[in-house]
This record gives structure tokens, sequence and C-alpha cells, in this order.
């Protein structure tokens, strides 16, 4: 099956020109966006709660931990402050 069958003649023209216009927004590697900083304040008695982690399951370890390494390595991803 067509990746883009299940959109219209008109649609598909228009979703190809986007791309095209567009092409680094749609890369295949990560990018960081520096455009607005993000913090969360929190009040000095703030305690989280503890919850378990999610767990990965065996098989898929090996590539999230790659994900991982590629985000740091880029610069995207940083270490908690805490």
């Amino acid at each position: 099956m067509e990746p883009l069958s299940h959109l219209s003649e008109d649609e598909r023209v228009r979703l190809l020109a986007a791309l095209n216009k567009y092409p680094e927004c749609f890369s295949e590697t990560p990018v960081f966006c520096d455009l607005i900083q993000h913090e969360i304040h929190v009040s000095d008695d703030f305690r989280p709660k503890r919850l378990r982690s999610y767990r990965v399951p065996e098989n898929l370890k090996p590539k999230v931990e790659e994900q991982i390494q590629e985000l740091l390595r880029l610069g995207i991803m940083k270490h908690s402050k805490k």
C-alpha cells in the first residue's frame, strides 16, 4: 500500500509541496529548538510523588539507550539539575 494513498490528489500535492518548502522541519536527525525556555517552578515544600519507572521491554532497551545517547550527544537533552 502506498503511504499517501489515503490522501486525495490535491492533499498529496499540497503535502509534498510543504515537505519540499520546509525540508529542515522534516529531517531524520532531531535538532534542538531554543526559541523558548521552559522551567517548572515549584514551592520550597514541594515533594514529588515517588512513582515507579516505566518498564522498557528488554528487546527495546538497546534502541532506547541509543536514542538517549544521541539526544545527549546532540545537546537536545541534558541531565536534570536534581
